[in-house]
């Protein structure tokens, strides 16, 4: 577990000096991490994630919808620093018995039209 939290640690780092994170980089995680790869900070183009849906594509129903309220403030980051960059969900477990699901992701940046 060590090794697994030096190289997540030297991963940040390079987040915070080079402002990137490599697919390569990406790709030799084996678990989820403890925490976020970069800081808040290193949004630089301001993306804001809006909406977030999940659906089965063979019955094309929704599993799980979420979307920021149209106008909605964001939430003080003097609170928590990292609201809004996650989703927790749970499914049942029928959801693994399902042949095919779809996400959808809609986000919007401050700095790109």
């Amino acid at each position: 577990k060590q090794w697994y939290q030096r190289r997540v640690r030297a991963m940040r780092r390079s987040c915070e000096e080079q402002d990137a994170v490599s697919v390569e980089d990406i790709l030799k995680l084996t678990r989820i991490t403890d925490d976020y790869l970069c800081p808040l900070q290193a949004n630089v183009h301001k993306i804001d994630f809006t909406k977030f849906k999940i659906r089965d594509m063979e019955s094309g129903g929704v599993l799980f919808e979420i979307a920021k309220p149209e106008g909605a403030s964001d939430v003080s980051l003097s609170k928590d620093p990292n609201a809004g960059r996650y989703v927790r969900y749970e499914f049942p477990p029928e959801f693994l018995k399902l042949r095919q699901i779809g996400a959808t992701v809609e986000l919007l940046s401050e700095t790109s039209p």
